[in-house]
């Protein structure tokens, strides 16, 4: 899946492309899965949930993979992406918004 950076942005940080694609709603749980080595950026262990990912780079967590794409990227490219068969996530260019993290009950 590719996953667009807005335009006019060079990089996203890897815990917000968690957030943004839904693979987590709480940083608490995002954070987990970072420090415990399940993320990878390039092929290389992510230990930090700041790491800038930048157009090229490549995310896998779980069996599912993210290649990360400028926002420069034109619109055939996106629909020859989709043609061969891989799932373009791009709503346009990608907006996000952070969310408050949600407490816990042991934080309550």
């Amino acid at each position: 899946m590719k996953f667009w950076l807005k335009y006019g942005h060079e990089y996203i940080f890897l815990d917000q492309l968690f957030k943004a694609l839904g693979w987590s709603e709480d940083y608490q749980d995002i954070r987990r899965h970072i420090e415990r080595a399940e993320v990878k950026v390039n092929d290389s262990a992510a230990l930090n949930r700041r790491t800038q990912l930048k157009e090229g780079d490549i995310v896998q967590w779980h069996g599912k993979h993210i290649i990360i794409a400028g926002a420069r990227m034109v619109r055939e490219e996106a629909l020859q992406a989709r043609d061969e068969g891989h799932q373009v996530h791009n709503r346009g260019a990608i907006t996000w918004t952070e969310k408050p993290i949600k407490p816990t009950e042991k934080h309550k």
